[in-house]
């Protein structure tokens, strides 16, 4: 348990950056880029939510 508590920050920032990491390789992986590039360009179309 103290081992836990001595090292929380350690574990914390460890666990945060296996999770971004995650979270980058997902986003840049090759099946996923067209769909994601068709996201980024939703607040700029025009459409039933009051764009112009």
């Amino acid at each position: 348990m103290s081992f836990l508590l001595m090292n929380t920050g350690l574990i914390a920032t460890l666990l945060f950056f296996g999770v971004f990491s995650g979270i980058v390789l997902w986003a840049y992986w090759p099946a996923n880029k067209e769909r994601l590039q068709n996201h980024a360009y939703i607040p700029l179309k025009e459409g039933e939510h009051g764009g112009q």
